[in-house]
């Protein structure tokens, strides 16, 4: 219908309301002063009337909408006068013009228009809305340092922790870290660590041992231990596990074959082990050909602030010439590393 048309619609309405107006004006004097020929107008007739053309005024003039709340080149009767529609529609992929958040939500503001529920994520004529990746991650404070080497959120691609230096060993036993990106699971000590190297040890045998010359832990077919330990600068409660090595102060110029601190003999055959160290798991068992045999172990523990490195000797044997631990050391040496709690 043309813009002409219409004009003279609306015209007529507003001339049908001016003589129903009239009309009734000229009812209401009827009613008041009779016509002389006896004919007469009831009070019903007046009021249908009336409520005839209050109810064409009321849909005539009906609707506050503007022309920005309906839809773009659709029309509307409102307040008695044709509105045409300005709203667009949202028939297509729209992206938010601005992203924000809180602790809480992400906030995003699309551009004005209608979208329609029954083309949301159609293939043919889609109308869902987006917020860009680089708009959402910049709202939310996300940064690549904020992500782990090698992860990748948002369009953002981590790179933190890749400085990180450390290594299974560091961690302890049976956890797990995050280093440059990489699970790694600890095969480290636990607990708090302490370290120490060379440090002079009290010996509890009742023994003088002198440097330079071969001398036995045990001296007769029996069994014994010596007892190295050293001071800590603190206390432990519990020793959680220990890495020592025992060494003494001998030397010689023959480093390639008989510069030993220690040696597992078996006398009654000549045969000789020589050791420059015994760690703290040191475990050794030997026979000779005449059935003396002895068994060697190293452990350590926590007395106090004090470490002790415990070298037990058990001997037996059928004659005199039986195997045993000997050292040509005469002062020894504690090293290593302790974790505890």
């Amino acid at each position: 219908m043309n813009e002409k048309k219409k004009h003279k619609i609306m015209l007529g309405i507003e001339v049908v309301l001016f003589c129903m107006i009239v009309a009734i004006l000229g009812t209401n004097a009827a009613s008041s002063n009779p016509p002389s020929n006896g004919v007469s107008y009831g009070k019903n007739n007046q009021d249908t009337v009336e409520r005839a053309l209050n109810d064409l005024y009321t849909k005539a003039n009906y609707g506050n909408a503007s022309a920005a709340q309906i839809l773009k080149d659709k029309t509307a009767l409102v307040g008695g006068k044709q509105v045409k529609g300005t709203m667009p529609s949202k028939n297509g992929s729209s992206q938010a013009t601005k992203v924000s958040a809180n602790a809480s939500n992400v906030y995003m503001v699309f551009p004005y228009g209608y979208y329609p529920a029954e083309n949301h994520f159609s293939t043919a004529n889609s109308s869902e809305v987006y917020a860009s990746n680089a708009n959402v991650a910049s709202a939310i404070g996300l940064t690549s340092g904020k992500l782990l080497q090698g992860q990748t959120v948002l369009g953002i691609t981590g790179t933190g922790t890749s400085d990180a230096t450390a290594t299974a060993a560091d961690i302890s036993s049976g956890k797990t870290a995050y280093v440059n990106g990489q699970k790694i699971t600890g095969t480290g000590m636990k607990g708090k660590t302490y370290e120490f190297n060379h440090v002079k040890a009290t010996v509890s045998s009742a023994q003088t041992f002198s440097k330079g010359s071969w001398k036995k832990f045990v001296t007769s077919k029996t069994s014994g231990s010596t007892e190295f330990s050293i001071a800590l600068p603190f206390t432990p409660t519990k020793l959680e596990s220990c890495h020592v090595e025992l060494t003494g102060d001998y030397a010689t110029s023959n480093q390639n074959r008989w510069d030993a601190d220690f040696r597992m003999s078996r006398r009654s055959d000549g045969s000789n082990w020589f050791l420059q160290s015994i760690p703290n798991d040191f475990y050794m068992s030997s026979t000779d050909s005449t059935n003396n045999y002895i068994d060697t172990q190293a452990s350590c523990s926590i007395s106090g602030n004090k470490l002790i490195f415990r070298l037990s000797v058990i001997i037996e044997g059928t004659n005199d010439g039986f195997p045993t631990l000997e050292t040509r050391a005469g002062e020894f040496y504690l090293s290593g590393v302790i974790a505890y709690d």
